[in-house]
């Protein structure tokens, strides 16, 4: 075991999603008594923890009925729990993550990466540049498999760690971390803007005499260390950097742009922070830049779905954020965006920033009345919809855009209002653009 000796003779999880299952399963193999703790009154998920040999599984308010706060040795939390839980001051044990427990169970290299917008293309990146290089590495953690399921596993684990994870380490340190950016996100859950960036510093607490850190060149918190790299767009003071034709490490040039399917500002900033990283783990120049040049984008993230006579629809329901939404958009020309969702405290100002190149704006969900209030005199009445489903969303859209530019959807706001998560809502988006995109050229044939 890595770091200081842990306690798992018994075990208390709270949270019994996917990190919760894992560590149970990972917990179980070792030989723990588990006691699991988990609110949904989903039976399925009970009668899961019971298969598993758990001890025991109750509900938070039930914790200092049944559960001594000496019985456990250390108490994992799942990402979701939120800081006042009472698993935090009830119990006399370490508060672990699952992903501080994976470290710790593990033997493998880590490359650790956080940010509040291009962290899971980074984390996809950097494990194809590996695997290109002939070193074995597998995507996980926020990404795909949790890490504590990586017990026994060798080669590389290329972390994607969120503010939730990070927020409860204590020795998880990575040989390579990387923040790709900081924007305002989550603050509803970390009670504001300093709580949610000191959630994410603290993947560079730990590091190493051996390990590199990979940072913005402008990042505001910038630390001290001579071990840190630094990307940026188009400064060449930056170690990884993109010049009018080629992207540039220290140790050559990693591609040219006009190789690269796509090549849009917040793409290039993802290929250099992912370059950094891979560069910093001991990949080979030519796989960082066969990785560069074949990568295509993932699902949900700038992806277009369909083309119409000239026009494009756009997903990218994973963007949560405005600032996100402006990351995305700054690419394009002029557009139709369908936003909103429930909004999780932030401020939706920054999307004034688009200015004219909006065509018009649909708004959809919980935060509905604030983009409208938001954009009203700033777009024509008649170019602000409200719509009461994706469908009828879709097709607003497309009547905004008059057959002359493209329909986004880049919501700048969580999905839980009317979807189970950001890829339901991205899925739905499909579904709806394919079925008018359908129905458009039936009556173009007809």
């Amino acid at each position: 075991m890595r770091g200081s000796p842990l306690d798992l003779s018994k075990v208390v999880i709270v949270g019994y999603g996917v990190s919760g299952q894992a560590a149970h399963q990972v917990l179980e193999d070792l030989g723990s008594e588990v006691i699991i703790v988990e609110d949904s009154g989903d039976s399925t998920l009970r009668e899961l923890a019971i298969s598993r040999f758990a001890v025991g599984v109750f509900r938070s308010e039930e914790i200092p009925q049944v559960i001594d706060a000496d019985w456990p040795g250390v108490v994992v939390v799942s990402p979701g729990v939120r800081p006042s839980h009472i698993a935090f001051r009830y119990f006399n044990a370490p508060v672990i993550s699952e992903l501080e427990l994976g470290w710790r169970l593990t033997d493998l290299s880590v490359v650790a990466i956080t940010g509040t917008n291009g962290k899971t293309t980074v984390t996809t990146l950097v494990s194809s540049m590996l695997n290109q290089s002939s070193l074995n590495s597998i995507p996980c953690g926020n990404y795909g498999t949790p890490l504590v399921s990586l017990a026994g596993a060798q080669g590389w684990a290329v972390v994607e760690a969120s503010s939730f994870q990070l927020s409860t380490i204590s020795e998880f340190a990575p040989d390579v971390a990387a923040i790709v950016n900081v924007t305002p996100d989550h603050l509803d859950w970390h009670g504001g803007f300093e709580n949610y960036l000191q959630a994410k510093l603290r993947i560079l607490e730990n590091l190493g005499s051996d390990s590199f850190g990979i940072i913005p060149i402008d990042f505001a918190w910038r630390p001290t260390p001579e071990s840190f790299h630094s990307f940026t767009f188009g400064n060449m003071e930056g170690d990884f950097f993109a010049s009018e034709t080629e992207l540039i490490s220290p140790i050559g040039v990693i591609a040219a742009k006009s190789d690269l399917k796509k090549a849009l500002p917040h793409d290039i900033l993802n290929f250099l922070a992912a370059s950094a990283c891979a560069v910093s783990s001991g990949a080979s120049l030519d796989a960082i830049g066969y990785a560069c040049c074949e990568f295509g984008g993932l699902e949900h993230r700038m992806e277009v779905v369909a083309e119409f006579q000239g026009m494009r629809f756009i997903n990218d329901s994973k963007a949560t954020t405005p600032a996100s939404v402006v990351a995305g958009l700054s690419g394009l020309g002029r557009c139709v965006l369908i936003a909103g969702g429930r909004n999780k405290g932030l401020d939706f100002e920054p999307l004034l920033s688009l200015g004219e190149k909006l065509a018009g704006i649909v708004v959809i969900g919980e935060s509905a009345d604030d983009l409208v209030g938001l954009f009203a005199g700033v777009l024509e009445s008649s170019r602000i919809i409200r719509a009461e489903s994706m469908a009828e969303a879709v097709r607003a859209g497309y009547g905004l855009s008059d057959n002359e530019c493209d329909v986004i959807l880049s919501p700048g706001a969580t999905s839980f209002d009317w979807y189970s998560g950001y890829e339901q809502r991205g899925l739905d988006f499909k579904d709806c653009v394919s079925g008018l995109v359908n129905s458009l050229r039936g009556d173009a044939w007809n």
